[in-house]
């Protein structure tokens, strides 16, 4: 998971779908500029991953 974060932060994975992409038709520029996390591995096998939006964080502290 680190690597793929680091490779999104260098533009490295946006290089590699621009190149591909302008095979197909002419484009400027790719960039990745949102990214989800739907699973979490773990030795048992991939779980689902808990996403806490910003205001339940905040409700969860304030209790």
């Amino acid at each position: 998971f680190n690597d793929l974060v680091q490779e999104i932060l260098k533009g490295t994975i946006s290089n590699e779908i621009a190149e591909r992409a302008r095979k197909i038709y002419p484009i400027r520029r790719v960039e990745v500029y949102k990214t989800k996390l739907l699973m979490i591995p773990s030795p048992e096998g991939p779980k689902p991953a808990v996403v806490i939006s910003p205001i339940q964080l905040k409700k969860s502290i304030v209790k």
